[in-house]
């Protein structure tokens, strides 16, 4: 017997029988699980019941409006990565707007071409599932990482903490040892603060993306002089590597950018980090700023272990490339904390190998 793959369900709510029926007979023609509700009410009772992959409401309809109805859906859990699509007979630039400043996936207005609607369909539940997927690899790769990521530099401190202890009861540690347990401590405090502002990092910006208010204050956020910025936090990073001499910087002409002071902190700190972990001492890391069009580009090269293009296109929270290899820690956020903090604020991160070999890292900056 083959097997059949599920088909994706979807739910109309509209209250005009007639166009109900035709978007019924519609959708069943195109292979998909159609449900219907004639209300808002109805539709949310529906909704709970069916879980459908898309819902089509009608805007406009009596007892409870079309927005209101996505209200209510998407304060439950279940329904947050719905995709949601409004048809209206409006065409008022106020429905379109409210209706966006929800957060809705699109807005079609009555008449509409069969085609065009099916196709704005079918590539809204492609998109949920590819993101749902990688929330998945998500989950899985946060599941795998955490316990061995914060267990790691933790078990340092207490080891080390226990030689310091027994070494003191029984008068067997000298000055030195007790110098470099301590050090040892520190190195595994400060890893594990990292992993631990690192994820909360993550969370924050995972919060900061669905409030829209939130995000328009902060990605509209200066920094004043980023060069002088940039500058200090390299001197500084470059410094605890004992490796000032590696650096090479080429700025362009001082220009305020768009970003949070402490999220532009964050992100050189990511990615020289990775640059001087990953190169030996002695091999150049090239640093430049330069103007472009209405941006700033920021360029680090470096002349490390790099990455190839299958791990480019896999850049994504929790994932790191060849752990046993590199001995990377820190739950691998670090590229993927630049990425999104730079979408917030409206900006690029690009990632491409630096031949023969290395990494250069792109970030694009809106100029204010």
């Amino acid at each position: 017997m083959l097997f059949q793959r599920a088909m994706d369900k979807v739910l109309i709510i509209e209250d005009d029988d007639l166009i109900r029926e035709n978007l019924v007979e519609l959708f069943s023609m195109e292979g998909f699980e159609v449900h219907q509700a004639e209300n808002g009410f109805l539709g949310i009772e529906k909704a709970k019941k069916i879980y459908p992959n898309l819902i089509l409401s009608d805007i406009m309809m009596a007892e409870m409006n079309g927005f209101t109805v996505y209200k209510i859906l998407k304060q439950i859990d279940e329904f947050q990565l719905t995709p949601f699509i409004f048809l209206s007979a409006l065409n008022e630039k106020e429905n379109i707007r409210e209706g966006m400043n929800l957060g809705a996936d699109d807005f079609i207005t009555k008449p509409f071409e069969n085609t065009e609607l099916i196709n704005v369909v079918k590539n809204r539940i492609e998109k949920t599932k590819k993101v749902k997927s990688s929330l998945e690899e998500l989950k899985s790769n946060l599941v795998r990482s955490i316990p061995h990521e914060f267990l790691t530099p933790l078990h340092g401190i207490i080891g080390f903490s226990e030689l310091i202890k027994d070494g003191l009861k029984t008068n067997e540690i000298d000055k030195s040892e007790l110098i470099e347990y301590a050090n040892y401590i520190i190195e595994s405090s400060n890893k594990l603060s990292r992993i631990i502002n690192n994820y909360i990092l993550f969370t924050e910006l995972e919060i900061l993306s669905k409030d829209h208010q939130k995000k328009t204050e902060i990605k509209n956020e200066k920094v004043q002089s980023p060069n002088q910025l940039i500058y200090h936090y390299i001197k500084e990073i470059s410094k605890k590597f004992d490796r000032e001499q590696d650096i090479d910087f080429q700025f362009d002409e001082e220009k305020p950018i768009f970003i949070k002071k402490n999220y532009l902190e964050k992100i050189i700190t990511e990615l020289l980090d990775n640059s001087l972990k990953f190169s030996e001492k002695f091999d150049k890391i090239n640093i430049s700023t330069f103007e472009k069009n209405n941006f700033l580009e920021l360029s680090i090269s470096d002349n490390g272990v790099g990455m190839n293009e299958a791990q480019i296109l896999k850049i994504n929270s929790f994932n790191q490339f060849d752990r046993s290899k590199n001995e990377q820690s820190g739950l691998g956020l670090g590229l993927f904390l630049t990425k999104k903090i730079l979408e917030i604020h409206e900006g690029q991160f690009h990632i491409k190998p630096n031949l023969p070999k290395g990494i250069n890292y792109s970030l694009i900056f809106r100029k204010g």
